[in-house]
């Protein structure tokens, strides 16, 4: 099972989706550099915030939405 992950965008403050290759590095001053790849063609580098990341536990609720480990 692919380890994924959400946090919030520090541009926009969307959350997003990704998975543990997509994350490229951490830069302490500005947040994790997350590689988001749509498809061979396309690839766009967002910054995230570390405090916001969460692990996805495996699980889903009763509407079928991903519950994260960390999520409030």
């Amino acid at each position: 099972m692919k380890k994924i992950f959400k946090a919030k965008r520090i541009d926009n403050g969307k959350w997003i989706e990704f998975d543990f290759n997509q994350c490229s590095g951490a830069d302490t001053s500005n947040g994790y550099r997350v590689n988001l790849t749509d498809n061979l063609y396309y690839s766009n580098t967002v910054r995230v915030d570390p405090k916001t990341i969460c692990q996805y536990t495996g699980i889903n609720d009763s509407e079928g939405n991903r519950i994260f480990e960390g999520d409030e």
